[in-house]
């Protein structure tokens, strides 16, 4: 019998499902490169839920990095991608989460000199 988890894993259960849900509109190498992006964040700030119980402390943490920015800048262009990640981090880990979220996509897209919603 698998592991029972009490919040969904960041990068398999809700990260990648979103990429996947938005294959059609990135290309396979910014949809590679964001995986392996976060995947090299999971382990520095051990947020996998399959290694900690509860894993919003470390989400919020990442969220709040130049990594995540980072992330966030290479999926700008993708923005029902970026509002269905939103959505789903609202959904399983709180509306601070989401809120984090965000903002950083708002920070990226002023310094990027576009419009912010």
């Amino acid at each position: 019998m698998g592991t029972v988890l009490k919040y969904p894993d960041f990068l398999r259960q809700v990260f990648n499902v979103v990429l996947a849900e938005h294959a059609h509109e990135i290309d396979a190498r910014t949809s590679n490169e964001a995986r392996e992006m976060v995947w090299t964040a999971e382990n520095r700030y051990n947020f996998s839920s399959y290694e900690v119980e509860d894993p919003r402390k470390n989400l919020e943490e990442y969220f709040k990095s130049p990594e995540f920015k980072n992330l966030i800048r290479l999926l700008r262009k993708s923005e029902n991608l970026l509002k269905d990640l939103v959505g789903r981090v609202r959904e399983y880990y709180g509306e601070d989460l989401a809120e984090l979220i965000q903002k950083t996509w708002e920070e990226v897209k002023k310094s990027a000199g576009e419009e912010v919603e």
